[in-house]
């Protein structure tokens, strides 16, 4: 496969948060903070943005890094799900199987393995590794019931092996549209009664969805959920992500404007590539576009969201400015943000040329 042309991320934040186990949670300022330990949920983060860098050309310790996350995820996998925390001396805490913060971790981890698998310009032994374990892990899919992690598994098989999974496809997407079904209303286009986090992943499932199995309806309740998320986060000018202090409410006053988090501009822009993949609209580019920007200092702060000294990113925008701590999910936002705009128009380059 032909490299994608090389890239330029001050990588300094990055090598500092990960050390030989994983990506560390938490930062305090930009000093990594060991007591948060590691997360699987970043990991699988990690995985997905290390596999992106290598595509574009970032270099071999990309692959490292790759190589590094999926093994992570191998040691945090027991009896078909993913442990979610590890402290800083390499122990996972006790938890429930299945439970709701399980279920997102699952659906994390389903979504960072069928990248990795899918990417033919990785190396056979590790894409087959990530299909090797998501493997023995799809059997717990039939017991993932809620949203966010259905749209994450839907996300994840129908990169690695959809023919092959079609049932499970179509059930989960059955399962989205029927929460979307239960809360629609006039003027409220969601699949909840509020829209509080990682919101474009949910219409993002759909899309992609709607490219394995086809379906209308599938095409048209991501496409009309998504610019109702759309208009409801571009304002001024800006992207204005819903921001989690308060989230936006059905018949509320309206979306909290603070604080704005850096996972919401990601998660848009991947769902606006794809929207724009699927229907050819060009607008959606200029939605991703502004999502972008946000990071850059064109949001309602006029705030730079990147520390111009380490390449990280503030952990979200405040009604005072940013936060100064500079996590894992922040930092890797920001790199998947870059690397899948300048992936979209290097594809476009390529197929001009």
């Amino acid at each position: 496969m032909k490299k994608l042309k090389k890239i330029q991320l001050d990588d300094t934040h990055l090598r500092r948060m990960v050390d030989d186990a994983g990506i560390l949670r938490h930062s305090r300022f930009a000093l990594p903070d060991r007591h948060g330990g590691y997360g699987t949920n970043d990991n699988a983060r990690l995985a997905i943005m290390a596999a992106m860098y290598y595509e574009a050309g970032g270099g071999a310790q990309y692959l490292d890094l790759c190589c590094r996350a999926l093994s992570f995820m191998q040691q945090a996998y027991k009896d078909g799900w993913f442990r979610k925390l590890m402290t800083y001396d390499r122990r996972f805490a006790a938890e429930e199987a299945g439970d709701e913060a399980s279920q997102e971790c699952y659906g994390r981890c389903m979504w960072a393995l069928g990248y990795v698998a899918s990417r033919r310009c990785l190396p056979q032994s590790l894409r087959a590794a990530a299909g090797e374990l998501m493997r023995e892990a799809f059997p717990s899919s039939e017991k993932v019931t809620l949203l966010r992690p259905c749209a994450y598994t839907v996300l994840g098989v129908s990169l690695w092996n959809p023919e092959g999974h079609r049932a499970m496809l179509a059930e989960h997407l059955a399962r989205i549209a029927a929460h979307y079904h239960e809360n629609v209303m006039p003027e409220w286009f969601w699949y909840e009664s509020e829209v509080s986090y990682c919101n474009a992943t949910i219409p993002h499932a759909l899309l992609a969805g709607y490219q394995v199995i086809g379906g209308e309806q599938l095409l048209k309740i991501g496409l009309k959920s998504f610019n109702f998320l759309l208009d409801s986060t571009t304002r001024d000018g800006f992207f204005w992500p819903v921001g989690c202090h308060g989230w936006s409410v059905r018949g509320g006053e309206g979306p909290a404007l603070y604080d704005q988090l850096p996972v919401e501009a990601c998660g848009t822009i991947l769902c606006c590539l794809k929207a724009c993949e699927v229907s050819g609209d060009k607008n959606y580019l200029k939605k991703a576009r502004l999502c972008l920007d946000w990071f850059m200092g064109h949001n309602s702060r006029a705030a730079q969201m990147i520390d111009p000294d380490t390449g990280g990113c503030y952990d979200s925008l405040r009604e005072d400015g940013p936060s100064p701590n500079q996590g894992a999910e922040s930092l890797l936002s920001w790199y998947v943000s870059v690397l899948a705009m300048k992936a979209h128009k290097d594809r476009a380059e390529e197929a001009e040329g």
